[in-house]
């Protein structure tokens, strides 16, 4: 049996720089999580201008909801805790 949890909807906001994620787990509780989108870091040389790619662009979680009962109840909290969410389903 798996133990990861399974991912069933991901909304991402209308810029594109953040995005939600709903889980459900192996013993049927809900989370969800929010992400932004961080730019690639890149080294400079000595005159100023981009070199090579230090950090590749790439999604960081910056908010983790705690357990559901149900997917209902995840999505509902997601509502009054991710601002723009509910825009991005419109």
């Amino acid at each position: 049996m798996d133990n990861l949890p399974e991912q069933i909807d991901v909304v991402l906001s209308p810029e594109g720089s953040k995005r939600w994620v709903l889980l459900r787990r192996p013993d049927g509780l809900h989370s969800y999580s929010e992400h932004s989108l961080e730019d690639a870091i890149y080294w400079v040389d000595e005159d100023g201008g981009e070199r090579d790619v230090a950090a590749p662009e790439r999604w960081t979680r910056t908010y983790q909801s705690g357990l559901f009962d149900s997917e209902d109840v995840a999505r509902s909290n997601s509502f009054d805790r991710i601002p723009w969410l509910f825009a991005a389903i419109l």
